[in-house]
């Protein structure tokens, strides 16, 4: 007889061992805002999130626990 469990973390706290994906209404890339330094290399300007959150909870399997029984038999 086995007993796994998988993601003990999130079974002791619903806030633990859950996995973050990035959140595609966040990703924003640089912006050429036109402009050159005195070298001569261009700027970029990051726009940012305004408000939004960079990472979301995955709500998959892979974030929440789970446990997995097993028996086994040996026939001789």
């Amino acid at each position: 007889v086995s007993l796994d469990i998988l993601n003990f973390g999130n079974l002791i706290n619903s806030d633990w061992g859950v996995r973050e994906v990035v959140n595609s209404a966040a990703k924003t890339p640089l912006v050429f805002n036109g402009n050159f330094d005195g070298a001569g290399n261009p700027l970029f300007q990051f726009p940012g999130t305004a408000g939004t959150s960079t990472f979301i909870d995955d709500i998959s399997v892979i974030s929440r626990w789970q446990i997995q029984l097993g028996f086994r038999y040996i026939f001789n």
